[in-house]
């Protein structure tokens, strides 16, 4: 009566919670006064939420990551507890594999993820191995642990009823080590979650893992909280599933050591030999990391006369920025007053910070500021450093694709249906008179030149100013197809915000003004800007040379068309008819506030 009574008060305690939750949230959204686009509320969840649900895309895509955590589960679970009851039993043989379980821990599952992608491919199979290693290693530990733990003294009475090594197995071992194990079981549930968000995130077409990046791509993050919501349920799912069944198996248990007359009397563990998977599991401890987002802004140095930006990049060093890094070595942005520190992170929203007001300036392509400014975002254009979309599509020769009309019919991996890539296909295809329809697409994540060297892939969208290089280095045949070649698409450039254009114009010109004279140099010396370039990048002088040389050569291709920083209007309305194509906005976004060519030097 008493346990039934705790188990009612644990339960609306849980509910409870969760009435308190909303209110402070929706609380903190009218204290912060931050845009529904950074910090959505409760109601404008729920409402995508509903709307989800009315499409079934929702539901179908949580049945696909159910599937894998389920699967996953099951296989890690299995094979943990195989492996570890085979350590637990044999001294030599925890010797001998403890070095490569500890090693194997060490190198994060999301680090290799790509590559169980790549060799695995891109269906369900990589993601249900990459939740059954996640689970693997807690649950291997407390099976090692929970049969260790089981009295001598129950061996000893087995034996003397000459059981056999089955029966000792199946009715001592088992049920004596049960609240250890289902402890393991509970863990690699949650864990389970986190595998499966992972895999589809590296690549995936379906699954909540997909829709996240997807909305991410697109700046809908109420979609974004909605779906990191479901993969909250999926894990609270699985969680009570495990307990649930665990409730009932661990009747078992406690009946053994509470029923002296059918098998044992509870004694005490002597929990002697367990020195080496103690070592095991405080060194997994030791190397837990906690990951910490940081979004910074711009400050104001103490003097007033230099300030300080934090500029998102959205993506890693590389001698692609070198007009960047020509600008602050030769101290074109000093000179203007700015001190630019460059942003590197991936979690970094540049877009969606600019648009808050939080940071005066990012690098974005045009079909970022038109998604931006479909969402409400008051972003602006105001300097075009790319004059020419650079992506491309690569494929083998033997394919004989001459022409966009040529890839109708073929299968075509991508990163995914998000981004640059995919914008620039779809306008290929368009180009071409090609229904996508009429093409397969498969996500492969950033593994294009693995997919095309390895030939998983023929065809494969590209960044044009890396991939194709890379593979051509590499002694790889290919045609090419620059999306550039058959029309004309915005892509990188400065973004700011309405704020920042009406407060602080000078400001704008003078980031304008430094990083033009950035461009500017490093066309005219690519040498030296690949020098400067080796200051700021720090890998840069042990890669290859004449490749770095090539992407920075092919780079300058995209940046040169006429005035340097000078945004062309049929580009904007190319892409904003793409978009409305699409369906990506629903309608064309005004252009006269999307873009300004009056901050052009």
């Amino acid at each position: 009566m008493k346990t039934k009574t705790l188990q009612s008060l644990s339960r609306w305690l849980g509910l409870l919670s969760v009435l308190l939750a909303v209110p402070l949230w929706a609380l903190t959204v009218q204290l912060s006064r931050l845009p529904k686009f950074i910090l959505p509320s409760p109601a404008d969840v729920w409402f995508r939420f509903l709307k989800a649900l009315a499409d079934g895309s929702l539901l179908y895509h949580t049945g696909i990551t159910l599937l894998e955590i389920l699967l996953g589960l099951l296989g890690g679970v299995a094979f943990a507890t195989m492996v570890g009851y085979l350590l637990a039993k044999s001294r030599s043989l925890e010797i001998a594999l403890s070095p490569y379980l500890v090693a194997s821990q060490a190198i994060p599952v999301v680090a290799i993820a790509p590559l169980l992608v790549i060799w695995l491919g891109d269906g369900i199979l990589s993601k249900v191995v990459i939740c059954a290693l996640i689970v693997f290693f807690p649950v291997l530990v407390n099976t090692v642990v929970g049969v260790r733990a089981v009295p001598h003294s129950l061996y000893d009475l087995m034996h003397s009823l000459r059981a056999s090594r089955w029966q000792i197995l199946l009715k001592l071992e088992l049920p004596a080590s049960l609240p250890v194990l289902l402890g393991g079981l509970r863990i690699g549930a949650t864990l389970s979650v986190i595998g499966a968000i992972v895999g589809e995130l590296v690549d995936a077409e379906q699954g909540l893992g997909f829709l996240l990046q997807a909305w991410r791509f697109s700046i809908r993050h109420v979609h974004g909280v909605r779906g990191g919501v479901h993969a909250h349920r999926a894990g609270v799912v699985a969680v009570r599933r495990g307990d649930g069944a665990g409730e009932k198996v661990f009747e078992v248990a406690e009946m053994i050591y509470t029923r002296p007359d059918r098998f044992l009397k509870p004694v005490r563990s002597d929990n002697k030999g367990d020195t080496i998977m103690k070592k095991i599991v405080l060194l997994m401890l030791g190397l837990a990391i906690s990951l910490m987002a940081c979004t910074g802004s711009e400050v104001q140095d103490e003097a007033g006369s230099i300030r300080k930006i934090k500029l998102p990049m959205g993506y890693i060093p590389n001698i692609q920025y070198a007009p960047f890094y020509v600008a602050v070595d030769k101290g074109y942005f000093l000179e203007e007053g700015i001190e630019l520190e460059f942003d590197y992170s991936f979690e970094t929203d540049g877009i969606a910070l600019t648009g808050a007001g939080e940071i005066p300036f990012t690098v974005a392509s045009g079909e970022q500021v038109l998604l931006a400014r479909a969402q409400g975002l008051p972003v602006v254009y105001v300097f075009a450093w790319y004059q020419k979309f650079p992506i491309s599509v690569v494929a083998a020769p033997e394919l004989n694709i001459n022409d966009p009309a040529d890839l109708r019919g073929k299968d075509i991996g991508l990163p995914g249906l998000f981004g640059a890539n995919y914008i620039g296909l779809e306008a290929l295809l368009f180009a071409g008179g090609v229904e996508p329809s009429e093409v397969s697409l498969d996500a492969i994540g950033f593994n294009q030149v693995e997919a095309f060297a390895s030939g998983q892939k023929d065809i494969v969208v590209v960044y044009a100013a890396n991939e194709p290089i890379v593979l051509a280095a590499q002694g790889f045949e290919l045609t090419e197809l620059r999306v550039a070649d058959y029309v004309q698409l915005t892509a990188n450039g400065i973004v700011t915000n309405e704020e920042t254009i009406a407060n602080e114009p000078d400001l704008v010109h003078s980031m304008t003004r430094a990083f033009a004279r950035g461009i500017a140099d490093t066309m005219a010396d690519p040498d030296e800007a690949y020098e400067i370039s080796k200051k700021f990048v720090e890998n840069l002088a042990d890669q290859d040379k004449d490749v770095q040389m090539q992407v920075l050569k092919t780079s300058i291709e995209f940046w040169q068309g006429g005035r340097i920083g000078f945004s062309r209007p049929p580009a904007w309305e190319n892409m904003n008819d793409l978009l409305v194509r699409m369906k990506l906005i629903p309608e064309p976004v005004d252009l006269s506030k999307a873009f300004t060519n009056e901050f052009v030097p």
